[in-house]
Parts: C-alpha cells; sequence; structure tokens
C-alpha cells in the first residue's frame, strides 16, 4: 500500500493463518506489505428502520510469489490458506493503534491480470455479524 505520509493513519492489514475461527488465540500475520487494494464497510444500516447488514472487506493481494495460492505446497502460509480465516484492519495514529475492522475469510481468489505477468489474490471476507444472520433468536 502507498505509504500515505503523516497526516494519515498507517493502516496494517493482519490474518490468523494458524488459529480454527472458534479458537480463542489469535496469532497474527501482517500480511500489509502485499496489500494492492483494499475496501471495507463497517456494520449498519441505512436508516433507523433499516436492517443491520454485516461489514464486508475486499482486498487483493500481491500473490507474483505464490503465498496466497492455496495449491502452493512451497507458500510460506500453506496448507492454511482457507476459508474462515480471521482477518483484522488496524490504524495507527499518534502512536495509538484502533482496530478499523475484523471478520472471517470468505473466499481466496486467484487472478492472473496482464496476460499472466501479474498475480494477485483477490480476498473477500464479512464481519462477524453475518453469522448472527444465521442465528434464531426467538425460539
Amino acid at each position: 500500500m502507498t505509504d500515505l505520509g503523516d497526516n494519515y493513519p498507517k493502516l496494517t492489514v493482519e490474518i490468523d493463518f494458524i488459529n480454527n475461527p472458534t479458537s480463542a488465540v489469535r496469532t497474527w500475520t501482517e500480511v500489509t506489505r502485499w496489500v494492492r487494494h483494499l475496501e471495507y464497510t463497517r456494520d449498519g444500516r441505512t436508516d433507523e428502520l433499516g436492517r443491520t447488514e454485516p461489514g464486508t472487506l475486499t482486498m487483493d493481494l500481491d500473490n507474483r510469489d505464490g503465498r496466497f495460492d492455496q495449491t502452493n505446497p512451497t507458500g510460506p502460509y500453506y496448507p492454511n490458506v482457507k476459508r474462515f480465516r480471521w482477518c483484522r484492519v488496524l490504524a495507527t495514529w499518534a502512536g495509538v493503534t484502533y482496530p478499523r475492522w475484523a471478520g472471517l475469510i470468505e473466499s481466496w481468489e486467484q487472478k492472473w491480470p496482464s496476460f499472466g505477468f501479474d498475480a494477485i489474490t483477490e480476498v473477500q471476507a464479512v464481519s462477524i455479524t453475518a453469522s448472527l444472520n444465521l442465528t434464531d433468536l426467538v425460539g
């Protein structure tokens, strides 16, 4: 990601490749240096009567060395490039780090733009609020 200088918070992106999503322990691996594009939305609704929608995250990771390829046995994160791994975005401003987004990865899609001279992994993730949509809270 591009360094925006001292006038903006420093973003950090981390993934827990090691632990299962239900584990109470997190082992974070920083992947910020491979992030080419990052967009996320937080949980929320458009008006007071609307349904609360879960936050989403989409990011493109530089994958020219194959490290984010689920089928690459020589990758540093193999065999742990899987769905339902925790991902988080942190922002550091004036020496204080703030959590900005956290959720579970839903997909790792491999892409080869530029006729095969480049490799990108597009990561799609959803905040933990999405799992609440699957739970019947009335019963």
